[in-house]
């Protein structure tokens, strides 16, 4: 009798980013894996709503820039898509330390950064998908300055 892996459910993946160039270098990515059927590209966090898919068929991908860390409700907005969907959110160079810290408060899983390998993207959508921690070395490197920079985080 052969012995059958335990294969993963694929995900139909949501590109939430403002940059097209980005967004389309990321649906490459998306196809090449494989836990992820199909994409959808989306503008914005708005365009999820209508869609009957979520936590075990769904995978969120976000620019950290769709949200206003400003707006006292970027909270109670990303724990909602927390109970939804799983989601790896992308870090820009010149994203503020301020918004790392709000997303590590937040208890955001897989925080990564746009400049990231393809194995460390590979990485990311696994642990996303797992609801596990997982953060690319860009973006390790950072949490650990930030640790160094504040009394506690």
């Amino acid at each position: 009798m052969p012995l059958h892996l335990h294969q993963p459910q694929q995900r139909q993946v949501f590109i939430c980013d403002q940059q097209a160039i980005y967004a389309m270098g990321c649906s490459q990515l998306v196809k090449a894996h494989p836990m992820c059927n199909g994409y959808r590209m989306l503008t914005s966090l708005d365009d999820l709503t209508g869609f009957e898919i979520g936590l075990s068929e769904g995978l969120l991908i976000i620019d950290c820039a769709i949200f206003d860390f400003e707006s006292p409700a970027v909270k109670k907005k990303i724990h909602s898509l927390q109970q939804v969907f799983p989601f790896i959110i992308l870090l820009n160079e010149d994203t503020p330390d301020f918004v790392l810290y709000q997303l590590i408060v937040l208890e955001v899983d897989v925080i990564v950064s746009r400049n990231m390998s393809s194995q460390e993207w590979n990485k990311a959508v696994e642990m996303a998908c797992q609801h596990k921690v997982y953060f690319c070395q860009h973006t390790a490197e950072r949490v650990l300055k930030l640790t160094q920079d504040m009394d506690k985080i």
